[in-house]
């Protein structure tokens, strides 16, 4: 039983219930150790309806890849708890923003990017829409784009790579018609 001296103590606790943190439980947990993924609920993806390029799922939305990847490392008896890290300390303490103290004997960071949009007029309300950031997600089938607009910035602090978000010389673009297909 927990209690602010004794946490739970778990052989892996993943930060980032994303597609990187979810397999990465799904492997601890196929090898028998104990998993806590602790999941924000906000993947950087959300905007995408659909995600493609990505073997056997290809067209599947981002959400429904989440909910499988859940049911399946909770099906080799990993916990899954919402929730966001707040702080490590050394002996691998972990601080929820809100919820228990966790202890672990590794913890795993695949808290992923974060994007960085732009100040101009019109990007955060077609961000996802017909700004789109992800080629693997949204696919980008139409047209190649003209230029691109957003940086992308890993959760960790290491140089972004360049987005996709449409800049032309009338304004921002959709990055191909129609939107997100």
């Amino acid at each position: 039983m927990e209690t602010p001296e004794k946490p739970e103590t778990y052989d892996v606790v993943v930060a980032g219930g994303g597609a990187a943190g979810l397999n990465a439980a799904l492997v601890l947990g196929r090898a028998r150790r104990r998993v806590a993924v602790v999941d924000a609920g906000a993947p950087r993806n959300a905007p995408a309806t659909h995600m493609h390029g990505f073997l056997s799922r290809d067209g599947m939305s981002p959400a429904d890849l989440l909910a499988v990847g859940r049911d399946e490392v909770a099906g080799y008896g990993g916990e899954l708890l919402e929730g966001r890290v707040d702080q490590i300390d050394p002996g691998f303490l972990v601080y929820l923003a809100a919820g228990p103290l966790l202890r672990a004997r590794r913890v795993l960071v695949a808290t992923g990017l974060r994007d960085e949009l732009s100040e101009l007029p019109g990007v955060r309300e077609r961000w996802g829409k017909d700004l789109l950031h992800c080629p693997y997600c949204h696919g980008l089938r139409g047209p190649r784009p003209a230029a691109r607009g957003a940086r992308h910035r890993p959760g960790l602090g290491r140089p972004g790579a360049a987005g996709a978000a449409v800049v032309g010389r009338r304004g921002l673009l959709p990055a191909h018609p129609g939107g997100d297909r």
